[in-house]
């Protein structure tokens, strides 16, 4: 049940353990451990560290006993598999791991999921289910995935436009609410989302496309529109601007203290990306993966052709071509495997004995191992 807030039921985050706990781990990791840890799995994204300072002011605001400790929305906006479900999931990571903050709930929930109340599917108050579960007061994080399908409207047969409710629910709950509920062990709680800190993500894909094509009709002289750049980049920032043109409420947008926007890697970067997809790879399949100098050449130009689809063509590239490599080595049963090679003249198996199999030559290796 979530109820209008009021001075006499504000909760306040008192002295105990999640203060002790959280200020224990202030004590042994500095701002930039914190970030550096964070961003080995987040390459070539400089504004994560927008990201990172807002979670560890949080965290700081926290220990402190402040009130009010969440300043508001944070809103990531990144095209697809440039890194926002990374940045996730190595901030989930990183919390399980560290014996301070391993209680700290950090979950992510898919906002395209959320609609009007009694329609199918789920109510904007099911975001805070987990936080009511583990009775932490609302001190969590809280990861609103799919944040931009709630800006664009949903128009149904009615004419109405469901994303405009949606909102102005979410938005009930953004600005600090106490809300009473159950716990785990079906106990009575409540929390105050005053001590939540929510960070949206989004693409804004239909932001991004509606950019393009302005810019194509700007470019073709179909228009005239000073504030129109007549160069498209699939990477351009996503601003307070763009949510509102596209059907975002302003209070829903005034609420967003910090817009985040992640941009395409520069060519370091992407080799680095490159290079641990190799070692990824390599890890899921209990080979070492490599690639010669061609294959890392091409994989660079397919990161610039495709830029639109992201990072993700790259592992699928890397994925599709490894894996024919370990079928040879699994159906002919081929010892003393040291490494798969990734090479435009021909992948192939590398053995301790040096001696180089090519599975697309089937011959040989039906010969041989067959």
């Amino acid at each position: 049940m979530i109820e209008n807030k009021a001075s006499e039921e504000k909760i306040i985050i008192n002295r105990g353990y999640f203060k002790h706990k959280i200020r224990s781990f202030l004590e042994c990791n500095s701002y930039s451990d914190f970030h550096d840890a964070i961003a080995k799995n987040v390459i070539g994204q400089e504004n994560l560290k927008y990201i990172t300072i807002e979670i560890y002011s949080y965290l700081e605001r926290i220990s402190r006993g402040l009130q009010n400790p969440n300043p508001g929305i944070i809103l990531l906006c990144a095209p697809s598999g440039s890194g926002k479900t990374q940045t996730y999931r190595s901030l989930k990571t990183f919390i399980n791991n560290d014996e301070n903050l391993n209680w700290l709930p950090c979950y992510s929930f898919n906002l395209a999921d959320v609609t009007e109340n009694g329609y199918k599917g789920k109510n904007a108050s099911e975001i805070i289910d987990p936080l009511l579960e583990q009775r932490t007061k609302g001190v969590g994080i809280v990861i609103l995935d799919e944040f931009d399908k709630k800006i664009v409207p949903s128009i149904v047969n009615s004419g109405e436009n469901w994303n405009i409710k949606v909102q102005h629910a979410l938005l009930a709950m953004l600005e600090g609410t106490v809300i009473r509920g159950e716990d785990k062990m079906g106990r009575s709680t409540e929390i105050d989302t005053s001590n939540t800190l929510f960070i949206g993500l989004g693409s804004f894909d239909f932001v991004r496309e509606d950019k393009k094509q302005k810019a194509n009709k700007h470019t073709l002289g179909f228009i005239e529109d000073e504030n129109v750049s007549q160069v498209y980049e699939h990477y351009d920032d996503i601003s307070k601007e763009d949510l509102i043109k596209s059907g975002g409420i302003y209070e829903m947008v005034s609420r967003i203290v910090k817009i985040v926007n992640y941009h395409k890697p520069d060519e370091d970067s992407i080799k680095k990306i490159i290079n641990k997809m190799l070692n990824d790879e390599g890890n899921n399949i209990n080979y070492a993966v490599d690639a010669d100098e061609s294959t890392i050449r091409k994989l660079f130009e397919i990161s610039n052709s495709k830029s639109e689809l992201g990072f993700r063509v790259l592992k699928g590239e890397i994925h599709n071509r490894a894996i024919e490599l370990y079928l040879a080595i699994k159906k002919y049963d081929i010892p003393n495997v040291r490494q798969l090679v990734l090479s435009e003249e021909g992948d192939y198996i590398e053995l301790y004995t040096e001696e180089i199999i090519r599975p697309h030559t089937k011959s040989n290796v039906i010969e041989k191992y067959g």
